[in-house]
């Protein structure tokens, strides 16, 4: 009987200095090169199995703060459990401003912001079929309609790896600008400036020509 006591006495003991832990919050104001400010508030949370730093991200502006759409991202590397990072801050980079959305990147993760409309962590996992059965069903969610549209003025940052990643989605709706794109790479036809931005990219021009084909044939031809 005593040991079972004991036993709850840890489970509750352990319980408490999590959910403490949990508690910690930090606040943070990020001003960004593209004129953006935004409220990062990071503290750790999670369970028996680990605590993990997570960054939550809203519009700075106090009477928007979340209004319009939030951040939150859990830093899961294994070498992050149980600490908070040391220097938030700049675990927030500028991937750059294209169309009406900005874009950035918390650790890893793209996310864009759209001033007084909305803001969100770009889609992962979308696939085309799973997109496709929104629109048959004349039931796409809000969410994924802002990704997509976000996906749509990313192109215009000339990224391999974010039209290599998102292009077969707006193929999938025809982009007009994605197409363009896609009959030049087809034909091996890359500017000195998409050359520039793509210098260090593991996708190769040989990869881009070949995927701007498959997608050409797959989505374009009438």
């Amino acid at each position: 009987m005593k040991r079972a006591i004991s036993i709850l006495m840890v489970l509750i003991l352990t319980v408490f200095i999590f959910h403490s832990c949990g508690k910690k919050h930090r606040y943070y104001k990020v001003e960004t090169d593209l004129g953006d400010t935004f409220t990062l508030e990071v503290y750790l949370a999670g369970n028996l199995h680990g605590m993990w730093p997570r960054y939550l991200i809203y519009d700075g502006d106090d009477s928007v703060g979340k209004k319009n759409g939030c951040i939150l991202y859990i830093d899961k590397d294994e070498s992050k459990e149980g600490k908070m990072p040391a220097d938030p801050v700049n675990d927030i980079t500028t991937v750059g401003a294209y169309g009406d959305y900005h874009f950035y990147k918390v650790l890893d993760w793209l996310f864009y912001y759209q001033k007084g409309v909305y803001m969100s962590l770009m889609a992962d996992g979308l696939e085309v079929d799973k997109y496709e059965s929104y629109k048959e069903n004349s039931n796409v969610p809000n969410d994924i309609a802002h990704d997509v549209q976000a996906m749509s003025d990313l192109m215009r940052s000339q990224n391999f790896e974010y039209i290599h990643k998102y292009g077969e989605i707006l193929a999938s709706d025809k982009d007009p600008y994605l197409r363009e794109m896609l009959v030049r790479y087809s034909n091996g036809d890359f500017s000195d400036e998409e050359r520039r931005i793509n210098a260090e990219s593991s996708i190769t021009e040989a990869d881009m020509t070949l995927f701007a084909q498959c997608i050409l044939r797959a989505y374009y031809v009438d």
